[in-house]
């Protein structure tokens, strides 16, 4: 259950970072303009000076500090190009993401989160049941972690799963904690705060686990709606006691 609370933490303080519309940034002083003015993803697009501002319908509080984002460049990442943007929130160096044939992959660092890796390790090793003692090597925790949060090309109900570790020998064991996705709305309209949205997706996302001999209760659920050529309009999380947060767009300027 400690594993879960851990990685699903992580997951949600990610999805704030990036939408949560907490933290100015000035170009002043910082990184070198770009010569690309947007981003042309469909679910997720952005300009120079793009803003979002979010109401929490549980909180009743509006967030009236405008969030303006700032593009930074792109680099290769397997090949693949990442754009990199402004630092948001916990993103203090700034985000990557990539959305190559409509799938939507952000590239996160644990350590820039403060995540101790050392410390997740040893709390998967405490819930593995083996006639031996295991070593810390023998549970994988990549720092750099690709999560995937909307492919729009898949067909409702299609799932897909990040593994964030792992841990394995070859025939003997085999376990790995995740979170998995699923679309369950595709091209519906949506209505938020009074406006009404067409062609939007909608992902619910949930912590996994195979642990032989662990228990690993799904306590948490994101619940994220993507409208095409505006981005996220809502996201949810709920946990056991119920709704915890339910941020909606209130407004926003992409150009």
């Amino acid at each position: 259950m400690k594993t879960s609370y851990l990685f699903v933490s992580f997951l949600l303080l990610l999805f704030y970072s990036l939408y949560g519309c907490k933290k100015d940034y000035s170009k002043e002083g910082g990184e070198p303009l770009s010569s690309i003015n947007c981003i042309n993803c469909t679910y997720l697009p952005l300009c120079d000076s793009s803003q979002f501002v979010y109401i929490d319908s549980v909180a009743g509080v509006v967030d009236t500090t405008r969030n303006e984002m700032f593009i930074l460049g792109d680099t290769l990442i397997n090949s693949k190009k990442f754009y990199k943007v402004s630092p948001l929130a916990a993103f203090n160096q700034g985000l990557f993401y990539n959305c190559d044939n409509q799938e939507y992959k952000l590239l996160i660092s644990l350590s820039a989160f403060g995540v101790n890796i050392d410390s997740l390790k040893n709390v998967m090793l405490g819930m593995i049941q083996l006639p031996f003692p295991v070593p810390p090597e023998f549970i994988n925790i990549p720092d750099k972690q690709l999560i995937t949060v909307l492919k729009a090309n898949v067909a409702v109900s299609a799932k897909w799963t990040d593994t964030i570790a792992s841990a394995g020998i070859p025939f003997v064991y085999f376990a790995f904690v995740g979170m998995e996705h699923q679309l369950l709305e595709k091209n519906v309209q949506r209505t938020v705060l009074q406006k009404t949205y067409s062609n939007v997706m909608h992902v619910q996302s949930k912590p996994v686990a195979s642990i032989p001999g662990a228990d690993f209760p799904v306590e948490y659920q994101v619940d994220i709606y993507f409208a095409k050529d505006v981005g996220i309009i809502e996201m949810e999380v709920r946990n056991a006691q119920g709704v915890q947060s339910n941020s909606k767009l209130l407004e926003y300027k992409i150009k």
